[in-house]
């Protein structure tokens, strides 16, 4: 069987009916939302000539994620489904047409540049040696929490952990505020990723997204 070289991401609510609408298309791979890490793998493997995101992911932070990945690989067609009155993608209204007519260009859709994930508890974070807590990640920067004193610019080094990767990255501080916690005093802090590596920071994200 060939490859897949059209995905579609769509809400759970629609995954069912798409899939049993495309069933006759292998060329076609349907993937739920949760499952956009799957889908963000396989096209960083083999992009394919198109991908399609329903109206309510394209403007989700994972839908963000993935279409960030797709703008380095300029022959890859990124459409958003077309949306009937009732909000229902067209394409399962409607049996004769075709995804490529039952979509649209996603230039002008509203999707959030450097989306920004909030991360599951106790993800391993340290900066410059330190433990800290990371509030949200995207694929440009981070929010954090850190026990001593972090201004701008200050230049730090962060590395974020999981069972499955670690990645060390050059950052520099945009805003920090003070913060009480109890007695102690901590720090919260906004940062900038320097040259970071965008793949490995979006599949982090999405693995480690609270909720996901």
């Amino acid at each position: 069987m060939s490859s897949p070289t059209a995905f579609v991401i769509a809400t759970a609510a629609h995954v069912p009916a798409l899939r049993r609408r495309l069933s006759h298309d292998r060329t076609i791979a349907v993937f739920s939302e949760w499952e956009a890490l799957e889908a963000l793998r396989m096209i960083l493997t083999n992009p394919p000539r198109t991908l399609v995101l329903d109206s309510t992911v394209v403007r989700s932070a994972r839908g963000a994620l993935v279409v960030s990945q797709l703008k380095a690989h300029a022959g890859v067609d990124v459409r958003v489904l077309t949306d009937d009155e009732a909000r229902l993608p067209v394409l399962l209204g409607e049996q004769d047409i075709a995804l490529q007519d039952a979509s649209r260009p996603i230039d002008g859709c509203g999707t959030r540049g450097a989306a920004r994930l909030k991360m599951k508890p106790h993800v391993a974070t340290v900066v410059d040696g330190q433990r800290c807590e990371l509030v949200n990640l995207s694929i440009s920067g981070a929010q954090i929490v850190v026990p001593s004193r972090v201004q701008p610019p200050q230049s730090v080094r962060l590395t974020l952990a999981d069972e499955q990767s670690d990645n060390r990255l050059r950052a520099l501080v945009a805003w920090s505020a003070i913060e009480l916690a109890g007695s102690t005093i901590m720090y919260r802090a906004g940062v900038s990723f320097i040259d970071p590596d965008v793949s490995a920071i979006a599949v982090f994200c999405i693995r480690n997204a609270a909720g996901a």
